[in-house]
């Protein structure tokens, strides 16, 4: 577009005097001499009593001095008061320096009107500039209806006096028909006479006019010289062309490099163009080193002044997480500043973020609105985005007939014929409007647009209507080939498709290296579930070793990037406490994002910590909600076909479980039971002084507390790394804490050990020392304390070496029938106990990567599960299968122990874990 440099005004206003005719006595030439010479000083002093005598053309001077301050303090409105004497004996030069400072509000109020009264005085007189200035009032509408017939015939007035302002105007008048029939040829003929009197903003016409070939011969070499006549003269405009036409090898050969040269001399003067390309070249390493963050910062300086392309880029830098951290509010904000610039692309952009859910909840039919905009405005890639909505019936009804209008809408396109140069535009046979039938004729249509070598997203939407059957016959074969297609293309859906087709072996041999080759490709173009499929290789150790952290890290980095199955997985980790830090809170959080979602495994896991009251209180009503969502389906193509029937069955099997609870067939049996009170001292060391430290002793009584105190009821204290001191004192508080009917539960997670003479068993509390046993705790005394509690159920589980030596006994052979009869036999019968993580033998504390020792992570797995009574008894079976596997493949021997302690009181009994629901429903 040809440009008219509408800020003449200073130039003007300088050069004002050099061009003006003025015809003064020698005393005045004497002073205009030495104002032209800048000796504003001796001007001034020779023309100020000749203007107070009343000279026109002293007044006029003087007037100058005090508008431009030369030599004198900078005074409009003394300005102003010398240019009405001039202009009131009828001196054009200072009638149009008058109508200067209404137009500019210089020392009086901004008037257009006034402005204008001032020019046409001017004008009248022949004054070019003031004749000038009248056409750019009417051209622009100010103080006047716009009028580009009245605009023209001042111009031309100005023009027809070599004006060159005027001639420039007048040539974009001629250029655009505005007032007049468009006229390419003329508008060259008044750039080419105001650009030889070098005014550079005729001379940038000029050169744009030979690069698009307008009114003459497309010349780019002719369009150079007029560039560089503009840019010698500081045009910015001038400079940016220079740049473009480098960059884009226009007369000239491509030279990046000579492109950022001249763009960053525009930039400095903060031509907006110029500084959008220079973020461009960053964003796309043409020229320089690819550096996001210097694309945004330049990004960022052309958005300042509300560049429409800047603006959208800024967006997708933040959405794609380049050279910033991901943030998709972020870059809804700034797609939203572009569209209502109208940028089509931006509306697209809008659109996606809508379907996708990044930043904001999913909304198609808010999709489908901003895809319809951008398709208007000729976005060829909205047609393709609106046809897929069709074919996939989102926020909309499916419909493959309408689907293939839009698809063939889009393959009829200008966009996408740029894009497939050089392939057969001839449409499939059926593709006719009048011919679309049926989902055959989409097919066929799908088929030709992915047989172009650009069209790469047709090819794997191709592969995944062959995968999911999708209006045609499911066929993994074809499907694979497909994905195959796109996928060595670069596409990065495509990618970890083909990546998940090798992991699972589908249609293709199993193979994991390849999977893990397809997945990572897919993960370093930022596709969130090649991220999340890349971080699940390394958790289950698929063609790459077990890491955890590892898969935390890319479930972490696929969130980011709009992966909802990876909001389930991180979840899982931290509910797990494998990778990260066990966080329950951090858990739920991750979960109820995916149930946001329609994630149904997610729903299944948060029903689970809601009914488990892993976070806050149990809430069963809740949790049946969340089991009750799985039964439809989520439609998430992160899940595949097979995993998302298992969610649904195992939801059902929840949901029919928990229906049961809540109706009280479970809790009704237990109404009228008295169970007592709960509580529980956890005992945990690490931290030791003379001794190895141990790694997950306190981890694991952290664990057991909370599971105690939250799924069970249990009144707890935790102690951890305590002294000999420290843990007698606390056990013996409870002889006055406990009342007969309680339930007591002493753990032990610490160093043991045994005299080899006595066979005698100790605690070895953290500040116990190897060979001096001083401040060891022997098993006799532990013994002796338990004996004297008070309460009627007292439990003890010790997880260290040589933990069975408490006991002195046989082993006890459990088995009990779950009756209530039975219960409310064990209630009434004292119990003392023990449950020990080994026999007479060390144990083991934790095995690699492993937070939670192989005694303490089956227990603790137990009780998570339990959701009815438990008899403590009935827990070894399930204890010994775990411990035993885990310490064989660590070639080690360790085997739990469970035993009455009759010594101290036993009568038959057994501790019994209750959830506190069922206790107080």
């Amino acid at each position: 577009m040809l440009m008219l440099i509408k800020n003449f005004k200073c130039a003007i206003f300088s050069s004002l005097v050099i061009f003006s005719t003025l015809c003064f006595g020698d005393d005045l030439s004497d002073g205009v001499n030495a104002y032209e010479n800048e000796n504003y000083a001796l001007a001034f002093t020779i023309l100020e009593p000749l203007a107070k005598q009343g000279d026109t053309e002293a007044q006029f001077y003087i007037g100058l001095f005090y508008g431009a301050g030369h030599g004198v303090a900078q005074n409009y409105k003394e300005a102003m008061k010398w240019y009405r004497l001039a202009a009131d004996q009828g001196d054009s030069d200072a009638q149009y320096m008058i109508g200067y400072h209404y137009d500019e509000g210089l020392g009086v109020d901004q008037d257009y009107n006034e402005a204008m009264k001032w020019y046409r005085l001017a004008a009248d007189q022949g004054d070019s500039d003031a004749q000038f200035y009248l056409g750019v009032h009417y051209d622009e509408g100010l103080g006047v209806d716009q009028d580009y017939k009245e605009a023209l015939t001042w111009y031309r007035l100005s023009a027809d006096q070599g004006n060159p302002y005027a001639q420039n105007a007048l040539g974009l008048l001629y250029e655009t028909g505005q007032g007049l029939e468009q006229n390419l040829k003329e508008a060259l003929k008044w750039y080419q006479l105001a650009a030889d009197q070098e005014y550079s903003a005729a001379q940038l016409n000029l050169g744009l006019m030979y690069e698009e070939g307008l009114g003459v011969d497309q010349d780019y070499n002719e369009a150079m010289k007029w560039y560089r006549l503009a840019a010698n003269q500081g045009e910015n405009a001038g400079q940016y062309s220079i740049g473009r036409l480098h960059e884009e090898g226009l007369g000239v050969d491509q030279d990046y490099k000579e492109a950022m040269k001249w763009y960053r001399l525009a930039a400095d003067q903060e031509d907006v163009d110029a500084q959008y390309r220079i973020g461009l070249m960053y964003d796309n390493g043409q020229g320089v080193n690819q550096d996001y963050s210097q694309a945004m910062m330049w990004y960022r300086l052309a958005g300042e002044q509300d560049d429409e392309y800047a603006l959208n880029n800024i967006g997708v830098l933040y959405e794609t997480g380049l050279g910033v951290d991901i943030d998709y509010k972020e870059a809804m904000t700034w797609y939203r500043r572009a569209a209502d610039l109208d940028n089509a692309t931006a509306k697209l952009n809008i659109g996606a973020m809508y379907e996708k859910g990044l930043g904001i909840a999913v909304d198609n039919a808010e999709a489908m609105t901003w895809y319809q905009l951008a398709a208007n405005q000729g976005e060829f890639e909205a047609l393709y985005a609106i046809a897929n909505m069709h074919q996939y019936g989102r926020g909309i009804p499916k419909n493959p007939t309408i689907a293939k209008i839009w698809y063939e809408r889009y393959a009829n396109s200008e966009g996408f014929k740029k894009e497939s140069e050089g392939i057969d535009k001839t449409p499939p046979v059926g593709a006719k409007r009048n011919e679309i039938r049926d989902a055959s004729s989409l097919l066929a249509w799908f088929q030709w647009l992915a047989s172009s070598p650009g069209n790469i997203d047709a090819q794997y939407r191709l592969g995944l209507m062959y995968h999911l059957g999708d209006q045609v016959s499911q066929n993994d074969v074809l499907a694979l080939d497909w994905f195959r297609q796109a996928a060595e293309n670069d596409h990065a859906d495509a990618q970890h498709m083909l990546g998940m087709f090798y992991e699972n072996g589908i249609s293709t041999p199993t193979d994991y290296d390849l999977a893990v080759y397809w997945y990572k490709r897919s993960a370093e173009q930022f596709n969130g579930i090649g991220m999340r499929r890349y971080g699940a290789i390394h958790e289950l150790g698929r063609g790459t070793p077990i890491d955890h952290l590892e898969a935390s890290r890319w479930y972490k980095k696929a969130i980011k990037h709009g992966s909802i199955d990876a909001l389930y997985a991180l979840g899982r980790l931290y509910e797990t406490g494998l990778g990260v830090h066990q966080n329950y809170t951090a858990a739920s959080k991750y979960y109820s994002k995916a149930v946001e979602k329609n994630h149904t495994g997610a729903m299944i896991k948060l029903g689970l910590m809601l009914e488990q009251g892993r976070v806050r209180k149990p809430d069963h009503k809740k949790a049946l909600e969340h089991y009750r969502k799985t039964t439809k389906s989520s439609g998430l193509l992160e899940i595949s076909r097979s995993q998302e029937h298992l969610y649904k069955h195992v939801g059902k099997q929840h949901a029919e479980r928990l229906e049961a609870i809540i109706s009280n067939t479970t809790i009704q049996k237990y109404t009228n039971v008295k169970f007592g009170h709960y509580y529980a001292l956890i005992i945990a060391n690490n931290d030791y002084s003379h001794l190895k430290k141990l790694r997950t002793a306190v981890s694991d009584g952290q664990t057991l507390e909370k599971l105690l105190r939250e799924k069970y009821g249990f009144s707890t204290k935790l102690l951890t790394n305590a002294s000999r001191r420290e843990t007698l004192k606390t056990l013996n508080s409870y002889k006055k804490e406990l009342n007969e009917n309680d339930n007591f539960l002493i753990y032990y997670a610490g160093h043991g050990n045994m005299d080899p003479e006595t066979k005698d068993g100790f605690w070895q509390p953290v500040d116990a020392e190897e060979t001096d046993d001083t401040e060891w705790i022997a098993n006799d005394r532990i013994n002796r304390i338990i004996k004297s509690l008070p309460a009627k159920h007292v439990m003890l589980i010790a997880d260290s070496c040589y933990a069975a030596t408490v006991m002195r006994g046989p082993e006890k052979k459990y088995s009990v029938k779950k009756s209530l009869a039975t219960l409310e036999r064990m209630i009434g019968l004292k119990t003392r106990v023990a449950l020990a993580s080994g026999g007479d033998e060390p144990v083991i504390d934790s095995v690699p990567g492993a937070k939670h020792s192989v005694f303490a992570a089956a227990l603790l797995n137990i009780l998570s599960e339990n959701d009815d009574v438990l008899y403590a008894g009935s827990i070894l079976p399930l204890l010994r299968k775990e411990v035993v596997y885990a310490a064989s493949n660590a070639k080690l021997q360790q085997t739990p122990e469970y035993s009455g302690l009759n010594k101290l009181g036993h009568d038959g009994g057994d501790f019994i874990f209750v959830p506190k629901i069922l206790r107080n429903f």
